[in-house]
């Protein structure tokens, strides 16, 4: 939905913004759990 949007004619006076495309977590202040990096 959210490729849709940005390719559709609605999206064309949006610049500079950032979509978050996350089933809502972002809002809701909720965060992924953190992975350790091997290496």
């Amino acid at each position: 939905n959210a490729a849709r949007f940005l390719l559709g004619d609605w999206s064309t006076s949006i610049t500079g913004e950032v979509l978050y495309v996350d089933g809502g977590y972002n809002i809701m202040g909720a965060h992924e759990p953190a992975t350790e990096m091997g290496g």
